[in-house]
């Protein structure tokens, strides 16, 4: 069965597992959330990124690694699916 929160469920999880810091890292809600909480994909599905479910939850939002950066995807979830099938396919494993 699948939980639907409302946004303001979503942002009260957030603040709640922020546990009065000013920000809260993607790892770290991963860490802290418990099992019938959202998962922190779902934030960046339903607000468009971390940063702004955390912006929404008038937390400060997070920096992206160095490393990470200039990495950006174009690639919709979908894509990705049919490139792992594919994969797969071609492969065996």
């Amino acid at each position: 069965m699948t939980t639907l929160y409302s946004d303001q469920e979503l942002l009260n999880t957030l603040r709640r597992l922020a546990q009065g810091e000013p920000t809260l890292g993607r790892r770290t809600y991963e860490q802290r959330r418990h099992d019938n909480d959202p998962s922190a994909h779902l934030y960046t599905h339903r607000f468009g990124s971390w940063g702004e479910a955390l912006a929404a939850a008038g937390l400060t939002s997070t920096t992206q690694p160095l490393q990470l950066q200039d990495a950006t995807t174009k690639w919709a979830e979908p894509q990705m699916l049919a490139a792992l099938r594919d994969c797969r396919d071609e492969t065996g494993s």
